[in-house]
């Protein structure tokens, strides 16, 4: 399941967002992870920067907190307006059909032309199944994005057959099933930092039943 949708929050909502996102840029710190992967040859448009080991590198403010749902936690720590953001996506996963929908987690996280993000699947939730966890982005710069300079996210169907492309233009937003290879093309130009603030949702198997 992949959705994507322009214009995702009212002007005045996403302005307050992007200048939180800019805020918290200030604060954020470098992440670095190796990732196994197996490819045949490298080919960056397709999330392989190496062939046998790669590490994908990426500027994030993190919130950490544990608990099933942290969204009470997390809305008092960024404030009700990112608040506001979060219900609005909890209300878009609901009308789509998951109607007890949780926050796992909330980042944001910054790009430029040192950052990779190479293709990989991001893991379940709480033991949930993998159908019912998802991610979500909004893109939080303020900038209008040249597709010329790179930084398109990129989310493959399960059977490899289609691949969704999403330009990072401001205020877009993309939600898909964890499961998803998932990937950034290299930015290759200077260019204004590219910032997205990510969320992590999930419910249990048997939650639309209560």
């Amino acid at each position: 399941m992949i959705f994507k949708e322009k214009n995702f929050l009212s002007p005045e909502l996403f302005d307050i967002l992007s200048q939180k996102s800019t805020q918290l840029y200030k604060m954020s710190k470098p992440e670095l992870n190796d990732m196994s992967i197996s490819a045949d040859a490298i080919d960056p448009d397709k999330g392989v920067y190496n062939k046998d080991m790669s590490i994908q590198q990426a500027m994030r403010f993190r919130f950490y907190c544990n608990g099933d749902d942290v969204m009470e936690e997390t809305v008092g720590f960024f404030g009700p307006d990112i608040g506001k953001v979060l219900l609005q996506v909890k209300d878009y996963l609901i009308n789509e059909g998951w109607k007890n929908i949780k926050l796992s987690n909330v980042w944001f996280q910054y790009g430029d032309t040192e950052t990779q993000m190479h293709r990989h699947s991001d893991g379940i939730i709480h033991n949930a199944t993998a159908e019912n966890c998802f991610t979500s982005m909004i893109f939080t710069h303020s900038e209008e994005w040249d597709s010329d300079w790179g930084g398109l996210f990129k989310v493959e169907s399960m059977d490899g057959t289609e691949t969704t492309i999403q330009n990072p233009d401001p205020n877009s937003f993309i939600l898909w099933n964890r499961h998803h290879p998932h990937w950034m093309t290299p930015i290759v130009k200077d260019c204004p930092t590219r910032m997205f603030m990510g969320m992590s949702w999930y419910q249990k198997e048997n939650d639309n039943d209560i």
